[in-house]
């Protein structure tokens, strides 16, 4: 609903525009009352809007989001100098991790629950970002600028984290972060 007090006679209409262009492009869909949860919208269907009184308006939306709300973390598990650790994973399915790795080689590698994840060609401190929910790897360099690093991992597929306990053994990392964007 759209309520105002208005002058200008198309003010509803003008806003109804904005909403609707800012609705066509939303990625996510948040509650308040649920606040680092998200859903991912799928599809939106915007109805006709109705005008019929200058100060109200209203309109219609259905969204169509993906199975499972996704717990969206603010601050990564940061494991320093790792060698081998266990992260717990308490997401209702497998979850699609961002993993952050900080090489102190040009290569190195790190092993999730028997899958090997390989990277060569790095250049030493430089942050390399697996984005396995959007199948991305790349840098985010100081200027903004994001560089495609898809060339320097040698494996072609994208880490999944399982249910409950996953295991990393890692060779020539300074660092690693992972947000595990688990589901529920």
């Amino acid at each position: 609903n759209y309520l105002e007090d208005v002058e200008d006679h198309q003010a509803f209409k003008q806003s109804f525009y904005i909403m609707r262009h800012w609705l066509n492009y939303a990625k996510k869909l948040e509650f308040s009352d649920d606040p680092n949860v998200y859903y991912v919208i799928q599809t939106i269907d915007i109805g006709d809007a109705e005008n019929d009184i200058v100060e109200w308006g209203e309109f219609d939306v259905n969204i169509t989001a993906k199975p499972f709300a996704r717990v969206q973390e603010d601050v990564p598990i940061t494991v320093d100098k790792p060698q081998s650790f266990s992260l717990l994973n308490n997401s209702l399915e497998e979850s699609f991790p961002k993993i952050i790795i900080t090489p102190s080689a040009t290569s190195c590698q790190f092993i999730l629950n028997d899958y090997v994840f390989n990277f060569e060609g790095l250049v030493v401190g430089t942050d390399i970002v697996i984005d396995s929910d959007l199948m991305l790897c790349y840098e985010e360099q100081s200027d903004g600028d994001i560089l495609d690093r898809s060339n320097k991992m040698k494996t072609m597929q994208y880490p999944t984290l399982q249910v409950d306990i996953n295991h990393f053994n890692c060779t020539g990392l300074s660092k690693i972060q992972i947000y595990r964007n688990g589901l529920r």
